[in-house]
């Protein structure tokens, strides 16, 4: 048998010998060098120390609860809702990003300088996934080394990956941890694989699974996309090593969250008893739902890829991508059936979702990008073919890709100088100021005021105490219903001992609650202040108020 010459590009880099087909997954790895890549990830880091802004603690909320999960671990507490009445336990968000924010804690010493900390290592992990996912699409896909360098300056420009960044959010560990796994999972799916890449895939996908549920879809990709490159007992034995090292975090979770009071568990319990609950008590509203949520998650999923334009220009520029990535994900699959699968399974877990938003789509960005330098690098095959038919038609489209990401590069690269990645968290801070100061000498030091969505950073800021006031139930219905009915809404004030209520946006969740608490209780709810878009509340009911209303058996 003739020996490979060493001399000779990557196989991906020369033609294939399948007419019309994309070229089959790489046997060797390519040889270029690191630079290039480790090159990403230092102008990745520039970027993000430039589009840094510093913001409040806890602007957003989720950002509040991992900065309070972290403060509960730096403080010897374990995993708990510190600032929460009776400090439960908290099964909702994995562990290892609060142990990052315990980190801040640590070496930032209060809740301004954790938020510094945890967004400067933000900004570290987005570089390096950055780098990482270039030298994943050279190495692990075999793309050509200026696709795979597109692919990570692409990432590297995206607004809606930088966004998480400038806040205590995981997603920018997450990225960087899959990136990490596909490219494990790509090793592992080779011929000639070893136990030693097995078992650095299993450890890379335990992690991603601590930290973010989501990692499911990735994990789930992994042991199939093992299968279908013949490795079965490799992917058997992968899938049963993430089931015992998933386990005990499940197993703690469901009990943690068990022990919730009721009205608190769809707030502060785990996913999977929300999820279930949430089909199980509308199951025909559900279904009926998710056509609607399928084309809303598509229309967002190519929105993170459309550079912001006038609206025609908008759904043109969709519609090619769109294509582009759908003839993407066969091609991807050739190269690493893990990571098409892991693109697809991610938005399916996302379709499935029963609350729908452009956040839970972001970490696909590279897996977006990645199905997209698949397809150029199958027409820059057939480009290469002349005279054969379709090779005036690849060019074409090979001009169109070239174009969208120019403009794609251009437009996020003035979206960042202009501060578009914190543009959303400066009004929410504006927000949280106008609150601070309607709380300030209205609120006693042993109140608990309830708060939709600002009561994890309360504490933070104020060293008040502080829990949810309204239900999380998407399937209830549209606008206010999805905070809970008055009823359920007075029981989860009662479950967090809730007597002060900060209304963040006026009447729009609380009104109808407020107002049948009103009519059934006069005097019961006393305005303490008010300003544009902001109430602060005291509640002034007795046991007999409270069972008028329902809120008490």
């Amino acid at each position: 048998m003739k020996r490979a010459d060493p001399r000779e590009p990557p196989v991906a880099d020369r033609a294939s010998p399948h007419e019309g087909r994309a070229d089959p997954a790489p046997r060797r790895l390519p040889r270029s060098g690191g630079g290039p890549f480790l090159f990403l990830a230092v102008a990745a880091m520039g970027i993000g120390v430039a589009a840094w802004t510093p913001l409040p603690p806890g602007v957003w909320h989720d950002d509040g609860v991992y900065l309070t999960l972290g403060r509960a671990l730096a403080e010897g507490e374990g995993l708990r809702y510190l600032g929460v009445p009776g400090s439960p336990a908290a099964p909702k968000f994995p562990p290892v990003y609060p142990a990052v924010a315990a980190l801040g804690w640590l070496l930032g010493g209060d809740a301004g300088g954790a938020t510094a900390v945890a967004v400067a290592l933000n900004i570290l992990f987005l570089a390096a996934a950055v780098g990482l996912a270039g030298a994943w699409a050279r190495w692990g896909l075999g793309l050509p080394l200026r696709l795979a360098l597109l692919v990570g300056g692409l990432a590297g420009l995206s607004v809606d990956l930088w966004r998480p960044a400038m806040v205590a959010l995981s997603e920018p560990l997450y990225v960087l941890v899959m990136v990490g796994a596909l490219w494990a999972a790509a090793r592992a799916e080779r011929p000639g694989a070893g136990w030693r890449d097995a078992a650095l895939l299993v450890a890379l996908l335990a992690l991603l699974l601590h930290v973010r549920t989501a990692g499911a879809a990735v994990a789930g990709a992994a042991v199939l996309g093992l299968a279908l490159r013949g490795r079965w007992r490799t992917g058997v034995g992968v899938g049963a090593a993430l089931a015992v090292l998933a386990l005990p975090w499940a197993l703690w979770s469901a009990a943690a969250g068990a022990a919730l009071p009721e009205p608190l568990r769809d707030i502060l319990g785990p996913y999977g008893a929300w999820l279930g609950g949430a089909v199980m008590e509308a199951p025909l509203r559900y279904v009926a739902g998710l056509p609607g949520a399928g084309v809303g998650m598509g229309l967002r999923t190519l929105d993170l890829l459309v550079p912001p334009a006038s609206a025609p220009f908008s759904w043109a520029a969709g519609a090619f991508i769109g294509v582009g990535v759908v003839a993407g994900i066969p091609l991807m699959t050739r190269r690493s059936p893990t990571a098409a699968l892991a693109l697809v399974l991610s938005l399916l877990m996302a379709w499935l979702w029963p609350y729908q938003d452009r956040r839970l789509l972001v970490p696909a960005v590279p897996l977006l990008l990645a199905a997209l330098a698949c397809s150029a690098a199958a027409l820059v095959t057939a480009w290469g073919r002349r005279p054969r038919p379709g090779s005036r038609l690849a060019g074409v489209a090979l001009a169109g890709m070239a174009a969208w990401a120019l403009g794609f590069g251009t437009g996020s690269a003035l979206r960042i100088a202009r501060g578009a990645p914190t543009a959303a968290y400066e009004i929410r801070a504006a927000k949280l100021a106008d609150a601070l100061d309607a709380m300030e000498g209205r609120v006693p030091a042993g109140a608990v005021v309830g708060a939709p969505e600002l009561w994890p950073t309360l504490p933070l800021l104020t060293g008040v105490r502080s829990a949810p006031s309204a239900r999380f139930l998407p399937l209830s219905g549209a606008g206010a219903l999805r905070a809970g009915s008055p009823e359920q809404q007075f029981r989860l004030w009662v479950a967090g001992g809730v007597d002060h209520l900060l209304l963040e946006q006026g009447g729009t969740i609380h009104g109808e609650a407020l107002n049948v608490l009103e009519e059934a209780c006069p005097g019961a709810v006393v305005i303490l202040d008010t300003r544009p878009g902001l109430i602060l509340v005291r509640l002034h009911w007795d046991e007999g108020c409270r069972r008028r209303v329902g809120a008490v058996p």
